[in-house]
């Protein structure tokens, strides 16, 4: 029984189980099987944690971050875990795989100074299509785009992928082209193709 004015508490968590349970609830996976030929899995977790932990010596994200890619320094918000993953219905056998560590990989923060990668995925009854575009614009130098791009389509054993590359010198892009050369999604069409490429991926 307990006496006047007295009080029980549960005790607190450490930040450390606070920040594990945190985690635990921020991972969303989303799975949808196109044409039982192809799964679509994107996966959205947890920001990078600003501290290490190591756990029994296993190298954390952070550090992995941190000491494996040649940055200056790393972006204010990384979503280490976060990917979109095209595999094969029923199988591991991965097509393709987007994720950040990847693409911050591919950074060469000395030489491309402003550079963006985006991942655009549309799935319909009867299609899908996967853009992947990397975007570099030197100011009053030049401009480029890289899209790689999937489609598949219902009944067929195969996917088709298509690179190209487009650019320009900034002196060579009209008044009206000039102000959107900001903007990505318009400014690619203006770009002139220097190279593509093409290939077709069997499923078998």
């Amino acid at each position: 029984m307990m006496s006047p004015g007295s009080s029980t508490e549960k005790p607190k968590d450490s930040p450390e189980k606070v920040m594990e349970r945190a985690q635990a609830n921020a991972r969303v996976e989303e799975k949808y099987r196109f044409d039982e030929t192809v799964d679509f899995v994107a996966i959205r977790d947890h920001i990078l944690p600003s501290v290490c932990r190591h756990v029994d010596g296993i190298v954390c994200q952070v550090c992995k971050y941190a000491n494996e890619l040649e940055l200056p320094q790393l972006p204010e918000m990384i979503f280490p875990n976060n990917k979109l993953m095209l595999k094969v219905a029923g199988k591991d056998d991965f097509l393709i795989e987007f994720n950040a560590f990847d693409a911050l990989e591919r950074v060469d923060a000395k030489k491309l100074p402003d550079v963006e990668m985006a991942v655009r995925v549309r799935v319909m009854p009867t299609t899908f299509f996967v853009l992947c575009r990397f975007y570099l614009r030197v100011d009053n130098v030049m401009v480029k785009t890289c899209d790689t791009r999937l489609f598949g389509e219902l009944d067929s054993n195969f996917i088709l992928k298509e690179w190209t590359k487009r650019e320009a010198l900034y002196s060579d892009l009209t008044d009206e082209m000039r102000e959107f050369v900001n903007d990505e999604n318009v400014i690619w069409q203006s770009l002139p193709i220097i190279e593509t490429k093409s290939w077709k991926i069997f499923l078998d």
